[in-house]
């Protein structure tokens, strides 16, 4: 499995929500993060496709 990783800043108060979003879900940071992305491209995809 690759090993992707994402950087941002967030706000303190950011961080903190993020963080116990991951926790309720039994996972990290940044596994939502590129979840939320690989979705993002998915759908785009998706879109593209539909306009060919």
């Amino acid at each position: 499995m690759e090993d992707v990783r994402v950087s941002v800043r967030l706000t303190p108060e950011m961080h903190e929500k993020l963080k116990i979003i991951a926790i309720k879900r039994k996972t990290n940071m940044n596994q939502i993060l590129v979840e939320y992305i690989k979705r993002i491209i998915e759908e785009e995809e998706q879109n593209n496709a539909k306009g060919n």
